[in-house]
């Protein structure tokens, strides 16, 4: 029969699923987009952020960079003036870096709790979601459900987040009025005795009758947040009729307030008598601009009393076990964690530590499940949970403050995959559930809904190898300067992160990345990631260590890592007995594209594969290799290897520097920028492969490579030959 060839198929994203576009892909691993979406490209690698870090090499506390890191944050301050990189480390160390500060191979690293001897974070189980950082203006909250949650300012300014425990009561003198009126009388022990004149403009009470008065303290942080009111003291005395002499009320313990407290506000009544008459109000009375000083001597009188004080419920103290937040609508929102579920509470409107004690949602014993994260989506707070998805909105502003209503969204789809949330712009709110990745998209303003979308359909196949009861492990960050969502996740069992999923934006496809061979080499070993403003993902690795004779010893994947077009595959540090450090960086792993399983329009028809061509882009050449599998086995038979190259420039002085080392006899040499090669501009070339398949039914071809190389498209030449049938006898 006639020879026939297929149209250019484009080589599109992964799709594992049985019934799937000629122009899909069955397997990507290790390649990204191309930036115009022309195309899928190997040039990938990783290699340290900071590279020969003579100041974070020793193994240590104060230095992570020996440990598993098990998060990353950056926090970017003062628009983009400090940048802040902040790990926790696999021991409980929590450390961060300026970016901005110190040279290459020299950026000090801190710890956040102010090099103190503080008792190290919590590690997070593989069910935990560990460190969760919440940015609120110019200031970080970190917290985890278990320790302390903490308030850090940068630059080594560290200090509790609201306030956990009751304001303690002042303290207060007695008043021995005897000491004025009986000349020559001195005080007794611990009493005061100042007095002035009814005519005076000082002086607390009256100078005849019953005194009665209460005091009342609070704490004020740097946010201008305010405690909770303490427990009253009181004083009282009763001046004769003869009497002409106000007194003054001595507090002789004035509380202290936490680190981190700037001032302290006092307030009192007025004169209550003898409460038969009066209501107990009080007021506010002076502001100690200060938290030092333990003495107040109290001298204003009634009628200087205006403002009122807040009332208990205006600021209640909180508990160290929520486990989840954010900042939305002005407000600091706390979620979930040991023994608060299902219970949510926002600060007061610009007052990010004051929780006021009807500001809460108890989302009540429902099939949702507990509370597993809170993340800000245009004009809603999503209320993740284990299994549905609650939204919070504001129903506008009243005297007191904004004020809200929760809803359901979805049931029956929700997570524990905390850090797995992110924001991708035009595609909306993406994270991981039991059975793969979602999108939440669509807003609520001019009429619109929010609607809750499975996206990962055509990876189907690698999301049902994850860990159900390691999902809190996984980990997510977008970049808009790789146009990648990536996702990595632990699969069949294990309890660290092994595997990657990639969304890639521009053309909304999916591909994978992972080890590929048995090198050790710590490759793809991650625990979590990030991006920078620039747009870089940064990885934290679990560094992997490999001991030599006479205590010297190897390690794979030291420090923080930037995912890079570096094409190399981290850093090996390798140390001495006497611990002098040495780096080089690692080779690269294969990369891989399959092609769909092509039939040709029947996988009934069998017919025979001649060629395959692909076109390629190139710069210099590199020898790829091509094999193909059939009928849906899973066996690959190799065919040809062909140089990435112009035919007519191939073996000539005329051809192109190779990216790389030289893979064959007719490589050119190695292109080195610094030697001021000129560079080509990529071209476009097509590869032809021929095959000998026999006959086959269907039919997929992959290029399995550790050399450069961008698969554009290709066509694929084949003869149809028989029909293939089943012949059935007669009473059978």
């Amino acid at each position: 029969m006639k020879t026939k060839i297929t149209k250019e198929i484009p080589a599109s994203g992964l799709d594992q699923r049985f019934v799937a576009g000629d122009e899909t892909a069955t397997e990507i691993v290790n390649c990204r987009l191309s930036d115009d979406g022309f195309g899928w490209v190997n040039d990938i690698g990783w290699e340290p952020l900071i590279p020969k870090n003579a100041v974070t090499t020793t193994d240590n506390a104060s230095t992570p960079f020996q440990k598993d890191i098990d998060r990353v944050f950056i926090w970017p301050r003062h628009n983009g003036s400090e940048l802040y990189y902040i790990e926790k480390s696999h021991n409980g160390g929590l450390h961060y870096r300026i970016a901005n500060q110190g040279t290459a191979g020299a950026i000090p690293c801190y710890n956040v709790i102010n090099e103190k001897l503080v008792a190290p974070r919590h590690v997070a189980k593989p069910d935990e979601a560990d460190e969760q950082f919440i940015p609120f203006g110019n200031r970080l909250l970190i917290l985890n459900g278990s320790d302390q949650m903490l308030k850090f300012a940068g630059r080594q300014r560290v200090f509790p987040f609201g306030f956990t425990q009751s304001t303690p009561a002042p303290k207060l003198s007695g008043t021995d009025i005897d000491y004025i009126v009986n000349a020559g009388r001195r005080t007794d022990s611990g009493n005061q005795c100042i007095g002035w004149a009814e005519t005076d403009y000082i002086g607390v009470g009256n100078s005849v009758g019953v005194n009665n008065y209460r005091y009342k303290v609070s704490f004020i942080t740097d946010t201008g947040s305010e405690s909770p009111l303490s427990d009253y003291a009181q004083t009282n005395y009763t001046t004769a009729n003869s009497t002409t002499v106000k007194y003054g009320v001595y507090i002789n313990d004035l509380p202290v307030g936490p680190v981190g407290t700037v001032k302290r506000r006092i307030y009192r009544t007025k004169n209550l008598k003898d409460l038969s008459t009066v209501d107990v109000v009080y007021y506010h009375l002076t502001e100690i601009e200060e938290n030092v000083s333990r003495t107040f001597m109290d001298t204003i009188p009634d009628v200087s009393l205006i403002t009122e004080a807040p009332t208990q419920a205006d600021s209640v103290k909180i508990n160290n076990s929520f486990a989840y937040g954010c900042s939305w609508g002005g407000s600091v929102w706390l979620g979930g964690g040991a023994g608060q579920n299902n219970r949510i509470i926002y600060s007061k409107q610009g007052l990010p530590e004051q929780f006021p004690a009807f500001n809460y949602f108890d989302l009540g014993n429902t099939q949702g499940g507990a509370i597993t994260a809170l993340y800000p989506y245009y004009d809603n707070l999503l209320v993740f949970r284990e299994n549905g998805i609650d939204v919070v909105r504001s129903r506008g502003t009243t005297a007191s403050g904004r004020t809200y209503s929760i809803s359901t969204l979805i049931q029956n789809i929700g997570t524990t995959a905390t850090n797995s949330i992110v924001s991708v712009p035009a595609i909306g709110v993406m994270f991981m559930s039991y059975d793969g990745v979602y999108c939440i998209k669509g807003g609520t303003l001019g009429g619109s809904s929010v609607q809750v979308e499975k996206i990962s359909e055509p990876i189907q196949k690698e999301m049902s190898r994850m860990s159900q009861n390691s999902l809190a492990r996984v980990s997510s960050s977008y970049s808009h300067k790789e146009k990648e969502v990536w996702f990595m996740y632990p699969v069949d069992g294990e309890t660290v992160n092994t595997r990657h999923a990639i969304f890639h934006t521009l053309s909304r496809v999916w591909s994978t990345r992972h080890k590929v061979g048995d090198v050790v080499n710590g490759s793809w070993e991650f625990n979590d990631i990030a991006t920078n403003p620039a747009g870089w993902f940064i990885l934290a690795p679990r560094p992997l260590k490999v001991t030599g004779a006479g205590g010297a010893y190897h390690l794979f994947n030291a420090g923080l890592q930037v995912f890079s077009r570096r094409n190399t595959f981290g850093n090996k540090a390798a140390f001495t007995a006497q611990a002098v450090l040495s780096e080089t960086l690692n080779d690269p792993e294969e990369s891989i594209w399959a092609s769909a399983w092509l039939d040709f329009g029947s996988d009934v028809i069998k017919k025979k594969v001649h060629t395959v061509e692909i076109e390629m882009l190139t710069k210099g050449h590199n020898e790829v290799q091509l094999s193909y599998a059939a009928d849906g086995l899973p066996t690959w038979t190799v065919a040809q290897s062909q140089p990435v190259s112009i035919p007519e420039k191939f073996g000539t002085t005329s051809d192109d520097p190779t990216f790389g080392a030289s893979t064959s006899a007719y490589d050119k040499s190695l292109a080195v920028i610094d030697n001021k090669v000129n560079w080509a501009g990529a071209r476009r070339v097509r590869l032809r492969f021929d095959l000998q398949t026999g006959d086959v039914g269907s039919f997929r071809w992959k290029i399995q490579t550790l050399n450069r190389m961008q698969i554009v498209s290709y066509r694929v030449t084949y003869n149809p030959t028989q029909k293939s049938s089943t012949n059935i006898k007669a009473g059978r």
